[in-house]
């Protein structure tokens, strides 16, 4: 081929090749808006399709709708102002779908609005029945739902005579399939009532949750995910805060992690709550003393404080509890720790599932204490309470109360561990410090044998009870 007629074969392809471009162009619109039709002509009685326009890119690139609106004769409405999807698969799926200002109107219930909704890895939706109800339509897509991300922005909802507003700054879920979100996101909620009442909420996240049973509607599959906490294996939560005419209530930040499950069984977890906080006046209706000593304390507000760990080896049953601790600014803190071996307890859990509480008390009685204390370490407390008591004479209350205890112990516990307590209230009570009781037998100790003990006054001898206080 001569350099003239190469040159012409060159131009032919460019002008076939630039025609080709519009000409599919045209084409994929026109498929998509038969798509389109072919929807809005499948859809039941009382139900309307209608969207202003769509722009489809040839070789399956995108496609773009413009003004979509579902509705039905019951009154609910969806309109997009914009859904644009790309690498759409046969099957329809998507690489990415990006939503903006969605408006869902709920028939006598209310408005949500959506500023925008951003998806990947966008797996085809599941398949709901046609009987079901918005309930049970909800709950089958998220129990088949399927995304790499799904971003929602500037969520709010509100009911129809508007008493309360619900907002979001973000929704965000992530690796969810089959069921399964990897991790849920919610950050800058909030809500506000026409009566006062007000929430907010830094934010909240989820990992490892499972809503399986939700969309095969399986009531048992539902309740065991709801034993099992739905599968999440983190919770965090960062300042939680609720207002109101009757009621003032705060949570400084929520952590739950180091979870393990044996058969389904949560068997070791970690677990923070920081500053819980509601007024002392609350308190003081509910308990009395409580009030009076948040009031010597000179304190309008109760803060708590918790923290429980549990750790499980499902290998040699070994189960320790603790530490439990539970702080209360002002008041003081309070540590509970104990160890147990030969704990069934996978068994045990199915046990007291299935209401077989004769077999969870035999499971039960073959467990062993290897150890266990409590202590409580004081902010304030005892010494404004002994302080108040003794009137200046802290030696001599001390000396007085230990006499008591000395006489009534002795009626429940051996003359020996009369005089430890007795002596461990005493210091304590000088002191105002601390006061521990621990229990360390030289070799692990049936829990009935050691309950026994207790009972009989033997802790000394048969659990090594030790009683301080400083």
């Amino acid at each position: 081929m001569n350099t003239k007629v190469a040159a012409i074969a060159a131009a032919a392809v460019v002008a076939v090749a630039g025609g080709g471009y519009l000409i599919a162009d045209r084409v994929a619109d026109a498929r998509a808006q038969t798509v389109l039709e072919d929807l809005a002509a499948s859809l039941g009685t009382g139900e309307q399709l209608t969207w202003s326009g769509v722009d489809a890119e040839p070789f399956g690139r995108g496609v773009t709708v413009r003004g979509l609106t579902y509705q039905r004769a019951d009154g609910y409405q969806a309109r997009i102002a914009s859904l644009r999807a790309e690498g759409l698969t046969p099957e329809g799926g998507a690489e990415t779908a990006d939503l903006t200002d969605v408006v869902m109107t709920l028939p006598d219930a209310g408005v949500v609005t959506i500023g925008g909704i951003a998806a990947t890895a966008v797996a085809p939706l599941p398949d709901i029945p046609d009987q079901a109800d918005d309930a049970e339509a909800v709950a089958h897509l998220l129990g088949g739902l399927g995304v790499g991300t799904l971003v929602l922005t500037q969520v709010e909802a509100r009911p129809d005579d508007r008493s309360v507003s619900m907002t979001a700054k973000t929704l965000t879920f992530a690796d969810v399939a089959a069921g399964r979100y990897g991790r849920v996101t919610l950050e800058g909620a909030a809500l506000a009532a026409t009566d006062g009442t007000a929430m907010s909420l830094q934010r909240l996240a989820v990992a490892g949750l499972d809503l399986g049973g939700i969309g095969r509607m399986d009531e048992d599959a539902l309740q065991v995910a709801a034993g099992n906490a739905f599968g999440i294996t983190e919770l965090g939560l960062t300042e939680l805060s609720l207002t109101g005419p009757t009621v003032s209530f705060g949570v400084g930040g929520v952590t739950v992690d180091g979870i393990e499950r044996v058969d389904g069984v949560l068997v070791s977890s970690n677990t923070r709550i920081d500053h819980v906080t509601l007024p002392a006046s609350v308190v003081a209706d509910e308990n009395p003393v409580a009030g009076a000593m948040l009031q010597a304390l000179g304190r309008d507000t109760v803060d708590l404080s918790v923290e429980a760990v549990q750790r499980f080896d499902a290998d040699s049953g070994a189960l320790t509890l603790g530490p439990l601790r539970v702080r209360s600014e002002g008041m003081g803190e309070a540590v509970l720790q104990a160890d147990l071996r030969d704990v069934p307890l996978v068994e045990l859990a199915a046990a007291l599932d299935a209401d077989d509480f004769a077999a969870a008390e035999a499971m039960a009685g073959r467990i062993s204490l290897v150890g266990a204390s409590l202590t409580y370490t004081d902010d304030r407390l005892a010494d404004v309470l002994i302080d108040d008591l003794s009137g200046g004479d802290r030696q001599g209350f001390a000396d007085m109360a230990a006499a008591m205890v000395a006489m009534e112990a002795q009626e429940a516990v051996s003359a020996e561990d009369a005089a430890m307590v007795a002596e461990a209230v005493r210091a304590f009570l000088v002191g105002g410090n601390a006061f521990s009781i621990t229990l360390q037998p030289t070799a692990p100790v049936l829990l009935p044998v050691a309950l026994a003990a207790l009972q009989m006054g033997q802790g000394s001898a048969a659990l090594a009870l030790k009683v301080e206080g400083r």
